[in-house]
């Protein structure tokens, strides 16, 4: 159990560190999943889990989505954020 105070835990990255990182997410996304035997289990797993996004979600459909569900989670849960400069 974290006290919050580090990378992860209670905290969630700035909307400007995902927005920096989004061309290494998608990529990720895009090497380890979206070419792999892992593509439907990979976005099966997006749909379920991220609100709003259709059957078939594009890579970029998915980051938006995880994006929405950041900034919904730091105003209902109202969690601390943490940027690549801390």
């Amino acid at each position: 159990m974290g006290d919050g105070g580090g990378v992860g835990g209670d905290r969630l990255p700035s909307a400007e560190t995902l927005s920096d990182a989004r061309g290494r997410i998608v990529d990720w996304w895009e090497v380890a999943y979206a070419t792999t035997e892992w593509q439907e289990r990979f976005r099966l797993e997006a749909v379920a889990a991220l609100p709003g996004l259709s059957d078939s979600p594009t890579l970029d459909d998915i980051y938006q989505a995880m994006r929405h569900q950041r900034a919904r989670l730091k105003s209902d849960q109202q969690l601390a954020e943490w940027s690549l400069g801390e």
